[in-house]
C-alpha cells in the first residue's frame, strides 16, 4: 500500500514536469531494485553527494545508496565483512574517493567472498527483501496481527475476551490496534507484521517490544475488566501461548497440504502446461 501511493505521488509529478509515463509494474520492479540491493550509509562517514532535491529530506544520516559490484556479494551469517572509504590524492591533487571491502574472514584464493545481510535476519526477511531463503537458517521471526492478537486473547480468558455483539472492551482493544496498524503502515519503512517473536538458537521465543507492551497492558486490562489477579497476572503468557500454538497449527495444516497439492500436480501435469526449468524450481520449493 505504501509504495502504491508513492507510486501516485510520483504520477502527480510527472504530469507537472514532462509527459513522461510510469507503469505500475515498472515501478513496483524499479522500488524493488533499489530495496534489495541499496545500502544504509551515514552521511557523515562516508562522502556522499548532494540529496536530489526531489527526494524528501529526512531528519536521519543514514541514507539510501546503491554501489555497483559491492551489491554482488552473497550473504552469509556472520561473514565478518565491512565496508571502508578512503579519500585519496593523486599527483593531479584531486580528490578521489575509494570504497574498501575488506573481510576478517580467511579466504582461499579465488575463493567467494561474502557479506552479511544481518546476522539475525530470519527467512522471511530474507525472502521478502532479497527474494531467497537460507536452509540453514537458525534465526526465526514469526508474525501476527491484530486477528491473531485477538483470537488468542479470547482463548486465553474466553469470559473477558470472548468476542461478541455485546463485548464493548473488544471492540475499543481492535480499534485501538487497528489505529496502530493504519498508522504503521504509512511509515516508509515498515515491519514485517504488527507484532513478531523471534526465536533464538536455544528455541526461547522473544517477543518484539510492541508485542512485550502490549501483553504487559493486558495485565491490567484484565484486572479492569474483572479477571482475578492471579489469572490477570498469567494473560501475556497465555496470550502468546496462544498464538504461537495457532501459528503452529496453520504451520502443519500447510505441511499436510504441500504433499496433496504435489499430488494433484502430478496426476494433472499436462494441463499445467509447464517446462521443464518450471518443473524444477516447484519441486525445489515444494
Amino acid at each position: 500500500r505504501f509504495v502504491t501511493r508513492q507510486h501516485s505521488n510520483c504520477l502527480d509529478l510527472l504530469k507537472k514536469t514532462s509527459s513522461a509515463e510510469l507503469p505500475l509494474d515498472k515501478y513496483f520492479r524499479a522500488v524493488s531494485a533499489i530495496r534489495s540491493r541499496a545500502f544504509a550509509l551515514n552521511e557523515d562517514d562516508f562522502p556522499l553527494g548532494p540529496i536530489n532535491p526531489h527526494i524528501a529530506k529526512r531528519n536521519s544520516k543514514k541514507r539510501q545508496v546503491i554501489l555497483p559490484m559491492n551489491d554482488s556479494l552473497n550473504h552469509r551469517r556472520g561473514a565478518k565483512t565491512k565496508m571502508e572509504v578512503d579519500n585519496l590524492s593523486f599527483e593531479s591533487e584531486a580528490k578521489h574517493t575509494m570504497w574498501r571491502v575488506t573481510s576478517g574472514d580467511t579466504y582461499a584464493k579465488d575463493a567467494e567472498v561474502f557479506h552479511s545481510y544481518g546476522d539475525r535476519r530470519s527467512n522471511l526477511e530474507l525472502f521478502l527483501n532479497y527474494g531467497f531463503a537460507m536452509q540453514e537458517n537458525g534465526n526465526i521471526r514469526i508474525g501476527f496481527d491484530t486477528i491473531d492478537f485477538l483470537e488468542a486473547a479470547a482463548i486465553a480468558n474466553p469470559s473477558i475476551f470472548q468476542s461478541s455483539p455485546g463485548n464493548f472492551s473488544m471492540k475499543g482493544i481492535q480499534s485501538r490496534l487497528e489505529m496502530v496498524t493504519r498508522l504503521r503502515h504509512a511509515r516508509a519503512r515498515q515491519d514485517l507484521a504488527l507484532f513478531y517473536v523471534d526465536i533464538d538458537d536455544d528455541g526461547v521465543p522473544e517477543p518484539c517490544e510492541w508485542l512485550r507492551s502490549m501483553l504487559h497492558t493486558f495485565d491490567y486490562v484484565g484486572l479492569a475488566l474483572g479477571c482475578e489477579n492471579e489469572k490477570a497476572q498469567m494473560l501475556p503468557r497465555d496470550i502468546l501461548a496462544a498464538m504461537l500454538k495457532a501459528r503452529l497449527r496453520e504451520i502443519n495444516e500447510l505441511c499436510e497440504l504441500i504433499p496433496k497439492a504435489k499430488e494433484h500436480r502430478m496426476q494433472n501435469k499436462s494441463e499445467f502446461n509447464i517446462d521443464s526449468q518450471e518443473e524444477e524450481e516447484l519441486e525445489h520449493w515444494e
